[in-house]
């Protein structure tokens, strides 16, 4: 009888202690797939943040009446990201010459084979590119030395549909490469390539 009741005594001493260890493993796995969600949901979010490479060519092709470089700047943007995205028409160029501390911008449009370059500049057509697709703007007759040399520091900046800017600087930290004029050795422009960067 007496070994009867200590059986019993252990069993109810035992039951509580299982339901607490019942209590923590439901709260760790409670736990574990709260923070999964998390970081799945994180992960969607990132995954539909648009990434976007940049090729950007400043050429010379001529001088103006001051002497000073004429030509156009090349913009080509490539989706890199998981989800099909849409630019803005309106690209930005800016240069700002280190040496005079002078800033210049001008401003660039995709090419669209339905209109002329004078049309699209008087009516800017954003640009819709899927995974994968490349997209080129220009600029027109671009006038200046900050623009083809690299004496200063040289940005690209636009936005997409949904909201988010960005931008790519030529600095002396970015690969590049420089074109020269044979003759005399001047700059003639340069290339350079490399990933946004959200503003």
């Amino acid at each position: 009888m007496k070994k009867r009741r200590k059986n019993n005594k252990q069993k109810r001493d035992e039951l509580p202690k299982t339901s607490k260890k019942l209590e923590i493993v439901t709260i760790c796995i409670a736990l574990w797939g709260a923070l999964l969600s998390s970081w799945v949901f994180i992960q969607g979010q990132l995954d539909k943040t648009p990434k976007l490479h940049v090729s950007v060519s400043a050429k010379a092709i001529g001088r103006s009446k001051d002497n000073t470089p004429v030509g156009d700047v090349e913009i080509s943007i490539t989706n890199i990201g998981k989800e099909t995205i849409t630019i803005a028409p309106h690209l930005m160029v800016l240069a700002a010459d280190l040496k005079t501390g002078n800033t210049y911008k001008t401003d660039a449009f995709f090419n669209h084979d339905a209109f002329t370059l004078e049309k699209r500049l008087h009516t800017p057509i954003p640009k819709t590119l899927k995974v994968g697709e490349v997209a080129i703007a220009k600029t027109k007759n671009v006038s200046g030395h900050a623009f083809f040399r690299l004496i200063g520091v040289q940005t690209v900046m636009f936005e997409v549909a949904s909201g988010e800017k960005f931008s790519f600087s030529v600095t002396s930290e970015t690969k590049y490469s420089i074109s020269t004029d044979p003759s005399n050795n001047e700059n003639l422009g340069w290339t350079s390539a490399g990933l946004a960067r959200e503003l």
